[in-house]
């Protein structure tokens, strides 16, 4: 687990870190500055990545249209380390979840689907109203498990790798509206 000193340190992951994990990396981000919330340092990897490829044009596009620049990203595979590194990571699906699991176990209770995470903090009975730090998230998701309705079945993300537009974009508009009670409960009351 990540250090008090240290910057905490959001992860997400997916399967070739070039479309749906990077999308929330730069898609969350963009919340927490737009909030002047600086001090999460968020990154992204893949089970299988596609080492130093760019994002998929299609989401890159669909960030640079609202002022985000992913120019810069590179896929990068996923290591034991940056599992380590991170406060709370956070799958594509479930499968991804039991992969990063499988490979360090100590982080199954920091690690969830985007999904399942959004549902959790929804149904949180913690005070939403106070900004959370990254490790003050994580427990107010683990305090909401059993209360959260839903279920796992809807905790996958589709890859909408080399599919059509229309894939892409909902995928996009899944992912900002599960990361909306992420950055909300990071920058709650801010």
């Amino acid at each position: 687990m990540t250090a008090p000193d240290r910057m905490a340190t959001i992860l997400f992951v997916c399967t070739g870190n070039i479309c749906r994990s990077p999308y929330m990396q730069h898609s969350l981000h963009a919340m927490l500055t737009d909030q002047r919330r600086t001090d999460v340092s968020i990154v992204s990897a893949g089970t299988h990545a596609v080492e130093g490829h760019a994002m998929a044009t299609p989401l890159a596009r669909r960030l640079h249209d609202r002022g985000i620049d992913a120019s810069g990203f590179r896929a990068s595979t996923l290591r034991s380390e940056t599992i380590d590194n991170a406060s709370l990571v956070v799958t594509a699906t479930r499968e991804h979840r039991r992969l990063v699991v499988g490979r360090r176990h100590d982080a199954a209770e920091r690690t969830f689907t985007l999904a399942q995470l959004a549902r959790l903090l929804r149904s949180s009975p913690e005070n939403a109203a106070v900004p959370a730090s990254v490790p003050d998230l994580v427990h107010r998701a683990l305090t909401a498990r059993g209360r959260s309705g839903g279920g796992a079945s809807d905790d996958d993300l589709d890859d909408p790798w080399r599919r059509s537009q229309r894939t892409y974009r909902r995928v996009a508009d899944r992912i900002d509206e599960l990361l909306i009670p992420i950055a909300a409960g990071l920058v709650a009351g801010s």
